[in-house]
């Protein structure tokens, strides 16, 4: 054999014996990445047989949960749990005590672990195998080196957490501000000038128990929660005391309709709504928002009115009265108008200078009371006649007697109107109203 051939297959051998060698490292490093040559069956058996109990690192409230099984850890969580959802609020209202737990009052109660990882309540068992099976996911070589203490299992403290629901305590507080809070009653004439005594309210400070109430509930306190509060009492603004010397009629003016038509009975819804109301000295009133407030579910019916010179139909017409018969009631009882404006033609139902129109955004009657005593309003509606009266104490014109005068000019439909001021029987002071001019109405 020539020494050609001879070098050929010593080289060839040569590749043979080095792919067998790659082959069986290959081999080794596919099945095990570890050091295969040290993994025996006995170490895989010791294995399986820790594979049901908790590594080492495993703590739970200071717990150490190293050998435990699921249903043993599973355990201690819920017994551990079980205190804090067996915690209660007492709270006591004034007189009422209730009791509330925190299932009631919506806490999240669970465990929450140093790796971030969180279970409520409700599923311990969860919990119990998440630690249970921490590192069982490692090689049969890195578990071993686990259980012979050579290597530290992953460290994972657990604590129970305790979380208010946002929405849960917010809907409490609600339902204690519906129970506890009680706005005042004021003390009221009714149309008849019958007296209806006020009602002192009730606040609770619902503000501090939400605070309180979060505090705990984001807590980890085992003891139950006291609280005591008591009601604030409100008092009415208004007091019987200051409705009763209400008596006296200090004005009054009437006024007659036809009851049964469509301008009838805008009058009659007109006047009760005005009727009933309390002036305090300083108090002031609009007769459009009070007159076209349909709150009462009530609506006007179309009637007659005036559009500069002309009579149209216009919904609500016929209203201009209960100003009018107000006006004049008013200015009896000592009052002169902030603002009045008169038609733009004469009334039937009122001498000229002494009507008061109302047009929504242009003409409205405003009054305020000028007295230093309240004044009550009254109207009333007698065969076909409307009355407004004006009540208010005995004292309430300082013994002064206001009588409105007109100077009118019928043929140039002009008027000047006055109100005179007198005691004793003599006129002491004449105040002028305004200076009106009318036109004549040209029909529809």
């Amino acid at each position: 054999m020539s020494r050609h051939k001879r070098l050929k297959r010593i080289l060839i051998l040569l590749v043979l014996i080095v792919l067998a060698l790659v082959g069986v490292m290959i081999y080794y490093k596919l099945v095990n990445p570890s050091d295969v040559s040290t993994v025996t069956d006995e170490m895989r058996q010791r294995v399986v047989d820790r594979s049901p109990y908790a590594y080492p690192n495993k703590t739970f409230m200071g717990v150490d949960l190293t050998g435990k099984t699921v249903e043993q850890i599973e355990d201690i969580f819920k017994k551990e749990l079980e205190k804090y959802s067996a915690r209660r609020v007492d709270l006591t209202v004034d007189k009422d005590k209730n009791i509330y737990s925190m299932r009631e009052l919506g806490e999240h109660i669970g465990i929450h672990f140093s790796d971030g990882k969180e279970f409520e309540k409700g599923k311990e068992n969860e919990a119990a195998k998440y630690i249970v099976n921490c590192d069982k996911n490692r090689s049969v070589a890195d578990q071993i080196e686990i259980l012979d203490g050579n290597a530290d299992a992953t460290q994972l403290d657990g604590q129970v957490y305790c979380r208010a629901d946002q929405g849960s305590v917010e809907r409490f507080v609600a339902s204690l501000q519906k129970e506890y809070d009680k706005s005042p009653r004021d003390a009221k004439l009714t149309k008849k000038l019958k007296l209806i005594k006020e009602k002192k309210g009730t606040v609770l400070d619902t503000s501090a128990i939400n605070s309180e109430l979060k505090e705990y509930l984001n807590s980890t306190k085992l003891n139950n929660l006291v609280l005591k509060y008591k009601t604030k009492k409100i008092k009415p603004n208004i007091r019987t005391s200051y409705l009763r010397p209400i008596k006296t009629n200090i004005g009054s003016y009437d006024t007659k309709f036809i009851t049964t038509n469509a301008r009838g009975r805008n009058i009659k819804k007109a006047a009760n709504r005005l009727s009933g109301k309390l002036l305090k000295p300083g108090d002031e009133i609009s007769f459009l928002d009070i007159l076209y407030d349909d709150s009462d579910g009530e609506m006007y019916e179309e009637s007659g009115g005036f559009l500069d010179d002309r009579v149209v139909q216009v919904e609500g017409g016929g209203i201009c009265q209960v100003s009018t018969t107000a006006y004049v009631a008013f200015l009896r009882a000592g009052i002169i108008p902030q603002e009045r404006h008169a038609h733009t033609c004469p009334v039937t139902y009122a001498p000229l200078g002494m009507d008061a129109a109302l047009a929504v955004g242009v003409k409205d009657l405003i009054v305020k009371n000028t007295l230093k005593r309240p004044v009550f309003v009254q109207t009333l509606v007698k065969k076909q006649r409307l009355y407004v009266n004006i009540f208010s104490y005995s004292d309430a014109k300082g013994g002064k007697v206001f009588v409105p005068r007109v100077k009118a000019d019928k043929k140039r439909l002009t008027a000047k109107s006055y109100l005179d001021v007198k005691k004793n029987g003599s006129t002491i002071k004449t105040i002028k109203l305004a200076n009106d001019k009318y036109k004549k109405a040209t029909g529809k």
